[in-house]
């Protein structure tokens, strides 16, 4: 048995013990190092806390937070203006080369099949919403912040 097994093991076997209320002078050394933790953890909580406990810790770690931006402004253009060129560049190649570089694209979708066709667009579906969502929740947290 290795050694994380063995503390294991003994925490459980303190828990045990304490749960039933054996007496514990029969037990191993490292199963009664565990006892008085097992014995606190099944003690309830003697600290009333105020009303308003949440709150005034979350006001905390929002003070706590750091307010720099994991993008700047500047990143934020330039990645724009990246995928309008993109954008742009993909449209110019599909208008100079239209069908000979379009028709054996779609010869390979009609190779996969229906069912692998569905399952490759239903993944593509999932990121455009998990990306869509991520966005959102980037808004909603930069309003929510302007706003405190």
């Amino acid at each position: 048995m290795n050694p994380e097994e063995r503390e294991w093991q003994a925490q459980q076997r303190a828990i045990e013990c304490e749960r039933k209320g054996h007496v514990h002078s029969e037990e191993d050394a490292l199963t009664a190092g565990y006892l008085p933790v097992a014995r606190a953890l099944r003690q309830p909580i003697r600290m009333h806390l105020p009303a308003d406990f949440a709150a005034r810790v979350a006001g905390l770690a929002m003070q706590r937070r750091p307010v720099v931006e994991i993008e700047s402004t500047m990143e934020q253009r330039l990645l724009l203006i990246l995928g309008i060129i993109l954008g742009i560049t993909a449209v110019f190649v599909g208008l100079i080369y239209g069908a000979s570089w379009f028709a054996p694209a779609l010869g390979r979708l009609d190779q996969l099949g229906q069912s692998s066709l569905s399952l490759l667009f239903g993944v593509l579906g999932c990121l455009g919403i998990s990306a869509l969502a991520q966005q959102l929740s980037r808004l909603f947290d930069r309003r929510d912040s302007s706003l405190v």
